[in-house]
């Protein structure tokens, strides 16, 4: 039977082995929200959702005291109805970012069991509509890494077989910024695809000059310049440059009348759209009216990602999955590997 008799929930705080720093904070540990549940049968299944430092424990309070309670008892292959039902329990705190990052938890579970039952990757699952999906870096372009240091990343990601990698932006002049940027990209020549991410730094003004800075060097998009929540300023910028502008990283709902998804695809269908299964509330289940996977999160049939690589759209849709962890630069193998195992840190709370 798939009655669901047993849902813990516990925090791992992991601390990064290298410095992670952007325009606007350093990523000094990841608070990690693992929830794992059981059926009377014997099933087993573990999901995730993480934060960057801050907020761990209220997710975990939210999961334990309200979300794990609704589970026991319920019929784990009926996960829309479940993400219905917890929705439901927390709709006085909805939309926002704790109670989306815990409906992740639980709704990557659910899912992670019913993969395990299947025998199915994720992807599959939810469609299979592509069967892989280019990989780009982000370890080697990070803010505070000098120039010679980006340059011998893009390099080691290219030889390597990547096919594009990601150089974080946001130095105090755009020249800066720009400097960096040719120097990349006349390093890798003109067919490694350079994302740019500036981490909602910019100002409506400051972000022309930052895009106009940089448009000669071609970059593939920029991303979550503005802050998330800003609309129709992404909508004026899209306009004025050639960069594509890439939003939605930071939004923390698809739930139905979430004002910040629902207004950026009505006025941003033509640009790209960047989204995280730990910020949306779940993987297929919070966006029961589409039937796409919300994921970045689904390599390899498992809701942790595998070797860091973190997917949009589930591979089922996706445009490009991102790597984002440390070790070595290597192209993803043809088969998913295991799920990474988890270094308990300070602060690790069992539950």
């Amino acid at each position: 039977m798939s009655i669901i008799t047993t849902a813990t929930a516990r925090l791992i705080d992991i601390a990064v082995e290298q410095d992670r720093t952007d325009a606007v904070q350093s990523f000094v540990n990841q608070e990690t929200i693992l929830v794992d549940v059981e059926t009377w049968d014997g099933g087993t299944g573990t999901g995730y959702s993480c934060t960057i430092g801050t907020g761990g424990t209220s997710v975990l309070a939210l999961v334990r005291d309200h979300l794990l309670p609704a589970l026991v008892g319920q019929d784990a292959r009926n996960i829309g109805a479940l993400w219905q039902r917890l929705f439901a329990l927390t709709r006085a705190t909805t939309t926002g970012a704790i109670t989306s990052l815990a409906l992740a938890a639980v709704d990557t579970a659910l899912w992670d069991l019913r993969s395990k039952r299947t025998g199915e990757p994720l992807w599959r699952l939810a469609g299979a509509h592509r069967q892989e999906a280019p990989v780009y870096d982000t370890e080697g372009g990070r803010l505070h890494l000098s120039t010679e240091e980006l340059v011998e990343g893009a390099l080691r990601a290219q030889e390597s077989g990547w096919a594009g990698v990601k150089i974080k932006v946001g130095r105090p002049h755009p020249s800066e910024d720009a400097e960096r940027l040719r120097a990349v990209r006349e390093a890798v020549g003109p067919a490694l695809h350079i994302m740019t991410d500036a981490n909602q730094s910019q100002t409506g003004s400051s972000v022309l000059r930052l895009a106009a800075a940089l448009e000669p060097y071609d970059p593939y998009w920029l991303e979550e310049p503005l802050p998330a929540d800003d609309i129709s300023g992404h909508t004026r910028l899209a306009a004025a440059t050639r960069i594509p502008v890439a939003v939605g990283e930071s939004m923390y709902s698809r739930a139905p009348g979430a004002i910040s998804w629902s207004m950026t695809i009505a006025l941003m269908l033509s640009y790209t759209l960047s989204d995280s299964a730990c910020r949306t509330g779940g993987t297929l289940s919070s966006s029961p009216s589409s039937g796409t996977p919300a994921a970045e999160e689904l390599c390899g049939g498992i809701p942790t990602p595998p070797q860091g690589l973190r997917c949009p759209p589930s591979l089922a849709s996706a445009g490009w999955a991102e790597r984002d962890t440390q070790g070595p630069v290597t192209p993803p193998p043809p088969a998913p590997p295991p799920p990474r195992s988890y270094r308990s840190g300070r602060g690790c709370c069992a539950g």
